[in-house]
């Protein structure tokens, strides 16, 4: 298959390489900023369905944005790494895990006509970009390495995409920045902060910002179970504490921990940095200890309440770790 859809106008296009989560979302998000868009990936049976709107996992909103602009002619979807490569001038690398990325790039590059940009949106740990930059330098072969973590939230994907706190950027390259300025011009112009920084420091943002989120949940977790110890409510108590402008309220409701697709990957990766380097991070320990340790205490009060779950048929309700998704990764509901 060479290209499902077709393009309007002759404007520079850009590529997103990926068929699963992160890619599929990038890609769509990107064409709704009214820029040409080719998501390309080898699997032919998915690229089609996806042209057709039949994404295989749900995502609030998602599936529109992806026929409104396949409709428009601004996202087409491809198998052809080689056309890929040679039209598009900056490429984002949105597969949902690292493997082969460097296989990826450097094949890309020999592919290319002119040295392309590559941005890296898959999660990766710190060093991987670095890692990349050698690879093509021992193959002879040139690329401009751009390190750009994004912060979804299954669920609120396509929102958290269209409304980011920040766009981080980790490159010495000023033409790379302006290039990836111009893709996201509407975020730009709405005044969202840009942080340019070296490939490292963008790296251990993401992992930095999922450690965080992952603390303030398990500690208000911990919190609700005080509550319950002193006739304290802890809906009341998050909403008290979330009204503080130091705290905030994302992220502070009680509940059964804190899943996803790429939670525990994001706090892998940060704790075994650390252990390598022989730095302790003893309250990203503590946190996904909690998060761990939640679904067996609600299993506990259940058992407190019937008294014993043997034999008894327990219903749940709802399978995904949060509203508005289809992801069961670490979901309370089957740990």
């Amino acid at each position: 298959m060479r290209v499902v859809g077709s393009f309007a106008g002759g404007r520079m296009q850009t590529g997103v390489y990926g068929s699963g989560y992160l890619g599929t979302l990038v890609s769509a998000c990107l064409a709704d900023f009214g820029t040409p868009v080719t998501c390309c990936h080898p699997d032919s049976s998915r690229m089609v369905e996806m042209a057709q709107g039949n994404v295989p996992f749900f995502e609030k909103n998602l599936t529109e944005v992806i026929k409104r602009n396949v409709r428009s002619g601004r996202l087409a979807y491809s198998t052809d790494i080689e056309s890929f490569a040679r039209k598009a001038q900056v490429i984002f690398l949105a597969e949902d895990t690292p493997e082969h990325l460097a296989d990826l790039a450097i094949r890309i590059a020999r592919l290319a006509p002119k040295p392309p940009i590559l941005s890296i949106m898959t999660p990766v740990g710190v060093g991987t970009a670095t890692g990349i930059e050698k690879r093509l330098k021992e193959a002879s072969l040139q690329a401009t390495i751009v390190s750009q973590p994004v912060f979804l939230t299954p669920g609120c994907a396509v929102e958290d995409f269209n409304w980011p706190d920040r766009i981080i950027l980790g490159t010495a390259s000023n033409d790379a920045v302006l290039a990836l300025k111009q893709i996201l011009h509407p975020l730009v112009m709405r005044g969202v902060p840009v942080i340019v920084t070296n490939h490292e420091t963008a790296e251990l943002v993401r992992e930095s910002a999922t450690a965080f989120v992952a603390t303030k949940v398990s500690f208000i977790n911990e919190l609700s179970r005080l509550c319950e110890h002193v006739n304290a409510d802890a809906v009341s108590l998050s909403l008290a504490l979330g009204l503080d402008k130091k705290i905030a309220p994302r992220c502070l409701q009680p509940g059964a921990g804190m899943g996803g697709l790429f939670a525990e990957s994001d706090m892998e990766s940060l704790a075994e940095l650390a252990r390598a380097k022989g730095v302790s991070l003893k309250v990203l320990s503590a946190a996904r200890e909690v998060n761990h340790s939640l679904a067996d205490r609600i299993v506990d009060k259940i058992s407190t309440i019937v008294h014993s779950v043997q034999n008894k048929d327990v219903g749940i309700l709802g399978l995904a770790f949060k509203p508005h998704t289809g992801g069961q990764r670490r979901a309370g509901s089957r740990l």
